[in-house]
């Protein structure tokens, strides 16, 4: 215990997401966030003293609601043709992010530029 400790306000202020900011106390998943079709009931993960095994905890909780997702999705669905409409931006770019198994993953495409944000960068700026 109190191994790898994040507090709120640092898991802020380096720009973490995914389960390194829901393991410091803040209650955040862009799942949540996004418009989504599909209804669902989970709820966030979320730790409270902001440590490794807190960060632990909420990865094992967060495979339990991501099971729950799964049964729920499975079980309203009807036989026939399933779609996926991916909403984007304007023509000549895009932005979408995603939650990933490290955090928000972002990716930019533009007509002659890539960028991609990935959650580990942030996370490995926060040993520093």
């Amino acid at each position: 215990m109190n191994v790898g400790w994040v507090s709120y306000y640092e898991a802020i202020t380096m720009g973490f997401s995914g389960v390194m900011l829901r393991g410091s106390g803040i209650s955040w998943d862009l799942r949540a966030v996004s418009p989504c079709e599909l209804d669902c009931l989970w709820s966030v993960p979320f730790g409270i003293s902001g440590d490794c095994y807190d960060r632990y905890l909420v990865r094992i909780d967060e495979m339990r609601q991501s099971l729950s997702i799964s049964q729920q999705i499975i079980g309203s669905l009807e036989i026939g043709s399933v779609s996926l409409l991916l909403h984007c931006g304007s023509f000549h770019s895009v932005y979408c992010s995603f939650e990933a198994p490290k955090g928000e993953m972002g990716v930019y495409l533009a007509m002659v530029r890539c960028k991609v944000r990935a959650p580990g960068c942030l996370h490995l700026l926060g040993l520093a």
